[in-house]
């Protein structure tokens, strides 16, 4: 096992700061990915080229509306988690240790986008068969959403997260 790279202490201002910036981006990064998602799932249908930019744009709604909503409570998660690896810094001692939390952390808004398809008071039903698309495709678009910036901002990396005071 190896150890992870020390961490610096920071003011929790900062650590706040952070974890917003961390939020955003993710926001925006997993609310291109559940577009672009959207996008080819339109061509595995059959559908024609035409209907990948309405996919896309539609894509870009639902998922920024959903990211929009989630963004505080993960700000919030985040805040959390900084706190939690403030107390143990082993949890990304490696970067697929890390790959694992922000699968944790993206099983939340996944399973609220499959319980909202599942609204058995919604005037239309419940949509299993689109529940069972868009779910998954959540937790894809969530995970990559928290893992990207921290694998590419090199001040973010695991194991080299500043963590509050």
């Amino acid at each position: 096992m190896t150890t992870p790279a020390p961490t610096r202490r920071v003011s929790w201002l900062l650590t706040s700061l952070l974890t917003l910036t961390w939020a955003v981006l993710g926001t925006a990064i997993a609310t291109v990915t559940w577009a672009a998602i959207t996008g080819v799932l339109v061509l595995t249908e059959g559908r024609s080229l035409g209907w990948v930019p309405s996919a896309f744009r539609a894509g870009i709604f639902y998922g920024g509306f959903v990211a929009l909503l989630s963004l505080v409570p993960y700000w919030v998660l985040f805040l959390f988690y900084a706190r939690l690896l403030a107390r143990r810094p082993t949890i990304e001692a490696t970067v697929p240790r890390f790959l694992r939390t922000a699968f944790w952390l993206a099983l939340p808004v996944a399973l609220v986008v499959f319980i909202s398809f599942l609204d058995p008071w919604s005037p239309f039903g419940a949509f299993w068969g689109q529940a069972l698309g868009a779910g998954p495709v959540a937790l894809i678009s969530a995970w990559i959403g928290i893992a990207t910036p921290r694998l590419l901002i090199r001040s973010w990396r695991p194991g080299t997260w500043w963590v509050a005071a």
